[in-house]
């Protein structure tokens, strides 16, 4: 059996049989096209995570910006809690230790970048005034 006698058998088989013909053909084209887009919803699937995880940021640490205060009951409240300042360095300092070196650097280096971008605020004269203990008598 030649090559020319096989094209003519496999022709006269697929004339021969043409409902069997279509049906295989659909369902060949049918696979391929769910099989194709199953792999590109997994895909971006996948890049969505991996986005999602990269918007985390560093180490997947949430950083917070201050707000300004827009309505009377937000600004009331934002004079019970000013955040934290360089003052409390001083009390984290003590226990730095406990939260890991690389927490403290990184919060000294916070705390010195927003006291350098804008003025220290006047303490509130509820605020009770800490002694420094470098100029304290011992």
């Amino acid at each position: 059996m030649n090559l020319t006698e096989a094209i003519r058998t496999s022709i006269a088989e697929i004339l021969g049989h043409k409902l069997r013909s279509i049906l295989t053909l659909v369902g060949i084209v049918l696979g391929t096209t769910a099989l194709v887009v199953m792999v590109s919803v997994i895909g971006g699937a996948a890049l969505a995570v991996q986005k999602g995880l990269t918007d985390l940021g560093f180490d997947g640490v949430m950083f917070v910006t201050a707000q300004p205060a827009t309505d009377r009951l937000e600004k009331k409240k934002q004079g019970y809690s000013r955040g934290l300042r360089t003052a409390d360095l001083r009390t984290i300092d003590a226990g730095k230790e406990l939260i890991g070196e690389a927490a403290y650097k990184e919060l000294a280096t916070r705390c010195e970048e927003r006291d350098r971008l804008r003025p220290v605020p006047t303490p509130h004269p509820a605020d009770p005034v800490e002694p420094d203990p470098a100029t304290a008598p011992s």
